[in-house]
């Protein structure tokens, strides 16, 4: 019978697997534990991340899908808007016969033998168990769900919570500015993206004029800068990095001198998440369970091809661990090549070759003294990143000017994070200079 390959999700990437392997013609079932497509994009998820204001941090026109234009009037959509983009996708792409709601993945065990994967999952809409038989499978379970707590590295953290001096929550678990409305002194840890907005939509909404939001993060230093509010945002404050907690008193570090803030009655921690894949357990319990350990070591999940391929049993692929990317375009470009391989079209090194480009990337994030926890952000590594994964699927390569624009964005949000979404790009060709951008109907092109 023809190749049978099973994806575990069907949010962004999910959907874009499933897109590029019927391409092939290739037997597909994607299995999506929620009642509906869309993934963090769904709010109404538990795994999702949305928070009721969010906003995309990057403009449509270099989000989405290269074979699929998003048409918003802003050019920083809401997450209701992204979701239901990606609900025309699935219906313009004809992907919902392929998809299995309400399909909790349980288990994913691979026979050498047999030369199968098999996939156990649990229909929760009538709790039974099933067992599917696959040729390949490809993992596609977002990286936006488990959160990344600092317990064990900040002393006092755990206590501040545990002790109840005060409000504490991941970012993961934030909906509404409300929660925090009422609080005086608030430490937010992490200058992410999400982390930068977060706070300051708390900033905007606190209710007491004198109330404060501390942004602690590394690359903060009173020594260097001076205490400056964080992008003319009212009661929003950078602080260097949070070494520990003593109470509800928050000690930082400034390049070796200790500063101190009392008080703190609400501390919001955005500070990323974890790569998990609960339902790869290699147990190896009885002889004909062969599957393989895939290892996230310091957040990096290593013995990939390429960030794709597991080199030991490359009938296993992941699609959108890189961060710091414009994720669908990326999941596009990994997921023909995916398709690509899996049809048969175009074939893999051998593993020794493949083990070979692995340890190169290693050697080179060590030369760049990039940490390991790194080894997965991408930034301006994903446009040649997506040139090589291209290339090695034999498709065109991404228009530049989607590289443009993202550089622009980049530069527009770290110059001022409260207004650079007034920019709307309009974009009129492929090349690396077609496109403009319109702020208040003028043109503000640099």
């Amino acid at each position: 019978g023809r190749m049978r390959v099973g994806v575990i999700g069907a949010g962004a990437a999910g959907l874009c697997a499933v897109r590029n392997l019927r391409k092939y013609e290739l037997d597909v079932v994607a299995f999506e534990k929620a009642s509906n497509v869309g993934g963090t994009w769904e709010i109404k998820n538990d795994s999702s991340s949305m928070y009721d204001g969010l906003r995309t941090n990057l403009p449509s026109r270099v989000m989405e899908f290269p074979d699929f234009p998003f048409i918003s009037d802003s050019s920083f959509p809401t997450h209701q808007q992204v979701n239901s983009y990606l609900h025309q996708y699935a219906i313009h792409f004809d992907l919902m016969p392929y998809i299995q709601l309400n399909a909790c993945v349980l288990q994913t065990k691979y026979s050498k033998r047999l030369r199968k994967w098999t996939v156990v999952w649990s229909n929760l809409n009538d709790s039974t168990q099933n067992l599917d038989l696959f040729d390949r499978i490809i993992v596609c379970n977002g990286h936006y769900t488990v959160p990344q707590e600092p317990f064990d590295e900040i002393p006092g953290l755990r206590e501040y919570s545990e002790n109840n001096h005060g409000f504490l929550m991941h970012s993961h678990y934030y909906r509404t500015p409300k929660v925090f409305a009422d609080k005086e002194n608030i430490l937010s840890l992490g200058a992410g993206a999400s982390g930068i907005d977060i706070s300051i939509e708390i900033a905007q909404n606190l209710t007491n004029q004198s109330a404060k939001v501390y942004l602690s993060h590394r690359a903060c230093s009173f020594s260097k800068a001076g205490s400056v509010p964080y992008s003319r945002v009212q009661n929003l404050i950078q602080y260097p990095g949070l070494t520990r907690m003593e109470g509800t008193t928050a000690v930082f570090d400034d390049m070796g001198a200790e500063i101190k803030l009392e008080n703190i009655d609400a501390i919001l921690l955005c500070t990323g998440y974890q790569y998990s894949f609960p339902f790869l357990k290699a147990e190896q319990l009885d002889d004909d369970d062969d599957t393989p350990k895939v290892n996230v070591i310091d957040n990096f999940v290593e013995g990939l091809y390429r960030h794709v391929f597991l080199i030991e049993e490359p009938s296993l692929a992941f699609v959108g661990l890189p961060f710091q990317v414009a994720p669908f375009p990326l999941f596009h470009f990994q997921t023909r090549w995916i398709a690509a391989v899996f049809s048969g079209n175009k074939s893999l090194p051998s593993k020794e070759e493949m083990m070979l480009t692995y340890k190169e990337e290693l050697e080179q994030l060590n030369e760049r003294q990039i940490p390991i926890r790194h080894g997965h952000k991408m930034g301006d590594r994903q446009w040649e990143y997506n040139r090589i994964i291209s290339d090695l699927a034999g498709t065109e390569n991404d228009i530049p000017v989607r590289k443009s624009m993202y550089v622009d964005c980049g530069q527009s949000r770290r110059a001022d994070p409260v207004t650079y979404r007034n920019r709307k790009y309009i974009q009129f060709g492929p090349h690396e200079s077609d496109w403009r951008v319109v702020v208040n109907g003028v043109d503000e092109t640099l």
